[in-house]
C-alpha cells in the first residue's frame, strides 16, 4: 500500500493551491479519527490516505471531478482498492461535463468519506461565525440550526450529506455530532500552520496569514486576510518577458529571508525535524546512507534565522506586485542551508 508521505507527495504533484492541500489535511484527520472510533484502529493510516486523496484531481480538473482521478492515483501507484473509494464520494453527483458518477460506496470507509466530506465545509462554516471561531466550544443544536438554514453555507449539500447519513444507516443527529467532535478534536493540528504564518508575519516576513477554512460553491477554502494573488508560476506562464524580473526577485526574497533572526522558542528547529524525517525514511536507505545522511544534516551550522522548509516558487504569491509567502507550517530557524 502507498504509504503516507508518498500520498502527500502524490497530492502536491497535482495540487499547489493551499486551499486544497488544507482541506486533504481536514478530511484525512477526520477520516483517521472515525476509523479509531468505529473500530478500525489498525486501519486507521489507510482510511487517512483516503482522505488525503479525495480530492485530487479537482484543482486542475474541477469539471471532471473523479473522473481524472483513477489515472493520477494509477499513474503514482495507487492500488485499486483506494481508487474505488476515492471515486465513490462522488457517487451520483453530476460533474460539470454532465457525467454522473456511479462508483457506489460500499465499504464503511467509503460510507463515512461520502458522508463526512460534504459535512466538514458546514462545520468550518458554523465554526466562522461564532465568537471563538473554534468548533471546540460548538453544541450540537448550534450546528443543527445551521443545517436546517438552506442560506447558510449553501455550497454544502444538504441532499448529500443526508444521503451519506442513510447510506451509514445512522440518524443525521449521529452524522452530525460525530463529525463535530472529529472537528473539535483534529482543530489544534489543523490551525498548526495559521498560528505559524501569524508569527512570521509578526518578524516581517512577507506573508499570507490565514485565518480559517471554509466551504464555498466551488470547493474548499483557506481563507486568508487581505489575499488576493496567483502563485509565481503562473505569473511568470502570464507575462513570460518578465521571467528575468520574477527570478530576481525570487532570490531577493531567498536572501531577505534568510536574514530575518528568529528566537529559539518562538519556532521550531528545522534541522531536528529534517533529523526525524531522515529517521522516518531510515527503512529505505541501507545503514550506510542512512549515517552519511544524518552527518550531512549534523554538519550543517547552527542559525537562529528564518527557514520556510519547502520554499520553491510555487510556495511565493504575488499579491498587488509584492511577493508574499504561503504554506508555512513547517517554518522554523536554521541555516539557509535547510532551505535549498
Amino acid at each position: 500500500m502507498i504509504t503516507r508521505d508518498e500520498a502527500f507527495a502524490l497530492l502536491r504533484q497535482y495540487n499547489k493551491d493551499p486551499f486544497h492541500i488544507q482541506h486533504a489535511l481536514t478530511v484525512e484527520a477526520v477520516m483517521k479519527w472515525y476509523a479509531k472510533e468505529l473500530g478500525y484502529a489498525d486501519e486507521a493510516e489507510y482510511w487517512g490516505i483516503v482522505g488525503l486523496l479525495h480530492d485530487i484531481d479537482f484543482e486542475l480538473y474541477p469539471e471532471e471531478h473523479c473522473l481524472k482521478a483513477p489515472q493520477m492515483l494509477r499513474d503514482g501507484g495507487v492500488s485499486e482498492d483506494v481508487i474505488h473509494a476515492v471515486c465513490s464520494h462522488g457517487y451520483g453527483i453530476t460533474v460539470g461535463d454532465g457525467t454522473t458518477i456511479d462508483v457506489k460506496p460500499e465499504r464503511e470507509m467509503e460510507k463515512v468519506l461520502f458522508a463526512s466530506d460534504e459535512l466538514t465545509g458546514l462545520v468550518w462554516a458554523a465554526a466562522l461565525m461564532r465568537p471563538s471561531k473554534s468548533t471546540k466550544d460548538m453544541e450540537l443544536k448550534s450546528l443543527k440550526k445551521k443545517y436546517k438554514t438552506r442560506s447558510f453555507a449553501a455550497g454544502c449539500s444538504r441532499e448529500v450529506i443526508q444521503r451519506g447519513a442513510e447510506q451509514l444507516g445512522w440518524e443525521l443527529d449521529k452524522l452530525l455530532s460525530m463529525t463535530l467532535q472529529a472537528m473539535a478534536e483534529s482543530e489544534d493540528a489543523i490551525r498548526a500552520e495559521m498560528q505559524v504564518s501569524k508569527q512570521v508575519f509578526i518578524h516581517g516576513i512577507p506573508t499570507a496569514i490565514s485565518y480559517d477554512v471554509v466551504r464555498t460553491e466551488e470547493g474548499y477554502g483557506e481563507v486568508y486576510e487581505m489575499f488576493h494573488a496567483g502563485v509565481l508560476p503562473a505569473a511568470v506562464m502570464e507575462e513570460p518577458e518578465r521571467v528575468e524580473e520574477y527570478t530576481r526577485r525570487f532570490a531577493e526574497m531567498y536572501r531577505f529571508i534568510h536574514t530575518v533572526e528568529i528566537g529559539e522558542n518562538e519556532l521550531e528547529s528545522v534541522k531536528e525535524h529534517y533529523l526525524a524525517a531522515a529517521d522516518q525514511v531510515a527503512q529505505y536507505l541501507t545503514p550506510e546512507e542512512q549515517g552519511l545522511l544524518r552527518k550531512f544534516l549534523l554538519a550543517i551550522p547552527e542559525r537562529h534565522t528564518f527557514v520556510h522548509g519547502d520554499f520553491h516558487m510555487s510556495n511565493v504569491m504575488l499579491q498587488d506586485g509584492e511577493l508574499v509567502l504561503i504554506d508555512v507550517g513547517e517554518a522554523g530557524w536554521g541555516h539557509p542551508l535547510l532551505d535549498f
